[in-house]
């Protein structure tokens, strides 16, 4: 099945049923982190809409920033996003949970609480989330990010509520969706050079659009 169409139908299913509790894996650099963005602005957004966002709510604007930079200021505290390298101990977990108890503030629907690198959480604060995830309020949502789940508690994993696998797109997919932005913005490419990053990069996003900078192999028509 094609990558966008299985991705468009995860996506429809997280919304239709309301799923709170996430986990995704994936190895470095295959999107797991802009797949949780996209996630956070389609939960957030208060427009009538099924599976994408409306693009006019206040939401969908602070949700355009988020995903494109990480900022999480336009969501007023209701989107937080940590590394879990920091939640190592039961008060750095107990102040993530005393700031996703508190309702939303007026006009978001959610908290959303994205934990990266959730593998890197102590074995303490491990026990910790799961005991919160068993009993987490209505109005939290709670996404885990990792590239090393066997890490990761079993008993944590069994809790999500959706599990979701990220997988490194092909050469020819990565090359395909490249120069169908780069068309569409009216940049200029060269395809060899392209496919030579494809090679160089093992498919990662991130390595790959890190090298296209980098090498220069695209610029802006200007």
């Amino acid at each position: 099945m094609d990558s966008l169409i299985k991705a468009t139908l995860i996506i429809k299913v997280l919304l239709i049923n309301l799923y709170i509790i996430i986990f995704i894996t994936g190895t470095t650099g295959c999107g797991k982190t802009t797949l949780t963005r996209i996630l956070v602005g389609l939960y957030m957004c208060t427009g009538d809409t099924s599976g994408v966002m409306c693009g006019e709510c206040n939401n969908c604007s602070a949700s355009e920033e988020y995903i494109l930079t990480g900022n999480t200021d336009g969501f007023m505290d209701c989107v937080i996003e940590y590394n879990a390298s920091s939640l190592t101990g039961k008060d750095s977990l107990e102040e993530l949970i005393q700031r996703i108890q508190v309702l939303p503030a007026i006009g978001f629907p959610y908290r959303i609480a994205f934990i990266d690198e959730c593998h890197r959480m102590s074995q303490a604060a491990q026990d910790s989330m799961l005991k919160y995830v068993e009993d987490s309020p209505e109005h939290v949502i709670m996404i885990f990010s990792t590239n090393e789940p066997e890490k990761v508690l079993t008993t944590l994993k069994d809790r999500c509520q959706a599990r979701i696998k990220v997988e490194k797109p092909t050469s020819k997919e990565l090359l395909a969706h490249l120069m169908t932005v780069s068309q569409a913005e009216n940049i200029k490419y060269d395809a060899a050079g392209l496919r030579m990053i494809c090679s160089y990069s093992e498919n990662s996003c991130a390595s790959f659009f890190e090298s296209v900078e980098y090498f220069g192999f695209c610029w802006f028509d200007c």
